[in-house]
């Protein structure tokens, strides 16, 4: 099962430096890493740094050997089913690393938030293991989309996920001690 952290503290006082440190030991350990960082004045983007993510983590995913490559094709393609062409639509590294014609996203918003929320979930189940961890930073959450905040809940409710820590940030204006807050 994964967790999460959540890292809350005043603008500036140094909360994303603290979390980029983790990305050396991270990798250190065979494990991956990706960030996104959300944006007040782009709300609209805020889906899109998740994408941006996911395609980050095929990316990742894709510097491996051959032969881990061709098992993990099988086991992406098997646990996207009927949602690898939406998915591939968004990460077109995904497309070409399984073979899948890119689907656009059309029909009921609310079916293909959904649809896209199962598919980015099966993609980060199947990319994460206990033997590689992946951990997923989302600096400035407070600045996340309803959808977002959606695929989080998503994420920290499945119970397959080992090796999965969230981060998230987030900034408050009033200035107080800064605190961590963990999530299981």
């Amino acid at each position: 099962r994964g967790g999460g952290v959540l890292v809350g503290g005043g603008a500036g006082v140094g909360k994303s430096a603290l979390i980029n440190e983790m990305r050396s030991i991270v990798t250190a350990r065979r494990g991956r890493y990706v960030a996104g960082k959300f944006d007040q004045f782009h709300p609209d983007a805020a889906t899109e740094i998740v994408v941006q993510m996911l395609r980050a983590l095929v990316r990742l995913v894709l510097a491996e050997p051959e032969m881990e490559l061709a098992a993990l094709r099988h086991r992406v393609r098997a646990e996207l089913g009927t949602n690898a062409a939406l998915m591939a639509g968004l990460v077109p590294e995904l497309a070409s690393f399984c073979d899948i014609a890119p689907e656009a996203a059309s029909g009921d918003p609310i079916l293909v938030a959904k649809r896209l929320i199962q598919s980015a979930l099966g993609l980060v189940r199947v990319c994460t293991t206990a033997q590689r961890p992946l951990v997923m930073v989302m600096d400035d959450v407070q600045w996340a989309s309803v959808a977002v905040l959606d695929f989080i809940d998503s994420i920290l409710t499945d119970g397959n996920l080992p090796g999965l820590l969230l981060v998230w940030t987030f900034a408050y204006a009033v200035h107080r001690v800064d605190w961590v807050m963990m999530a299981a």
